[in-house]
């Protein structure tokens, strides 16, 4: 029946999907694709197969106008599928015709395989590491690079700095910005008693901002009253 066809088409799309997502030939998957297809269209029509049907309002407070309703039988009777958008992604509908033409997946690859990153340095396992975990994980990063975690911390040098308070890695782009006075602070204190924070301190001395004076403030009429206490 109708939604068993669908079911093929869907099987031979995730199939044909994931040979190319595995580097693996999809010729043979893709040949069994356009043949559930081109069965599928022959007996039921397009996948996205619109039937408009239009009728006159004969009472109530829009009698004489037209009614437009558009259905898509086929594509209903399977949209409940997780994978229902995706089949019918394979065709470009034409409602104008009525007609479908099929899409790159009947004839070619659509999906190019995973790429395992290239890693030669820590400089690379930094950005891999990141994008995987969402932190900088300097015990991973030392391990995708082949180094120790001294050498992988020398080596990436400023792009990454141990917040003392959260006892985490940071980038520097991410350590270097936000509540910078209180992160100094707070590396000023630390580092009387490890001075391998002492090149936080230097960091973010660099990026404190100006101090504002009173002639850079603006006060209109009715502001609250600023407790000088």
């Amino acid at each position: 029946n109708k939604v068993r066809g669908l079911i093929l088409i869907r099987q031979s799309v995730l199939q044909t999907i994931k040979a190319q997502l595995d580097g693996q030939d999809a010729t043979e998957h893709r040949k069994t694709l356009n043949s559930v297809y081109d069965y599928f269209v022959k007996t039921y029509g397009p996948i996205n197969k619109e039937v408009v049907t239009t009728r006159r309002i004969t009472t109530g407070k829009y009698a004489g106008q037209e009614s437009v309703s558009v259905k898509t039988p086929n594509f209903d009777a399977f949209k409940s599928d997780p994978h229902a958008y995706r089949v019918a992604s394979i065709e470009n509908y034409d409602p104008e015709t009525g007609k479908a033409t099929k899409r790159e997946i009947f004839t070619q690859d659509v999906i190019n395989p995973y790429v395992e990153p290239k890693i030669e340095n820590a400089v690379d396992a930094l950005h891999v590491t990141v994008h995987q975990l969402g932190k900088v994980d300097i015990n991973a990063v030392a391990e995708a690079a082949g180094v120790p975690v001294p050498m992988a911390i020398d080596t990436l040098a400023d792009a990454i700095y141990m917040n003392p308070e959260s006892k985490d890695w940071e980038l520097a782009e991410t350590y270097l910005a936000g509540a910078v006075r209180k992160k100094l602070k707070f590396a000023q204190a630390a580092s009387m008693e490890d001075p391998s924070l002492a090149r936080n301190v230097r960091a973010l001395e660099s990026v404190q901002p100006d101090d504002l004076t009173a002639a850079r403030i603006h006060l209109s009429f009715g502001s609250p009253l600023i407790d000088t206490a």
